[in-house]
């Protein structure tokens, strides 16, 4: 008999899911869990990344620090990929190579409190 735990998925509120999992389906709920299968990296186009940039600014997310769009820029999700995060626009923000690095699959609530941005400033 399976154990019954609380899903590990993200909403895009950063919500922890509500819905229950079995152990043995990688901790998440059926819905996120199909998601999961489904689902491989984006690459997003120049148009998408123009698109992120016209709707957040050039300002990365995570420093508050202008990005210079001749260098290599990130997007990061908000809700992490991992974490069942989507490539919706809303969870989609411009940030440093650095600092997306930095914050890796965290939630950016668990990321800050690593101090590792106040080490930048």
């Amino acid at each position: 008999m399976h154990k019954w735990i609380n899903c590990r998925a993200l909403t895009v509120e950063g919500k922890p899911c509500k819905n229950k999992a079995k152990t043995h389906k990688n901790n998440l709920c059926n819905t996120h869990a199909k998601k999961l299968v489904a689902r491989e990296r984006k690459v997003f186009s120049a148009q998408e990344r123009r698109n992120i940039i016209k709707t957040y600014g050039s300002v990365c997310y995570l420093c508050q620090r202008e990005i210079n769009l001749k260098t290599l820029w990130h997007i990061d999700h908000v809700v992490p990929f991992s974490k069942g995060g989507s490539d919706d626009m809303e969870n989609l923000r411009p940030t440093h190579k650095v600092c997306n690095e930095l914050k890796g699959s965290k939630s950016i609530k668990f990321a800050r409190l690593n101090s590792a941005w106040d080490k930048r400033n």
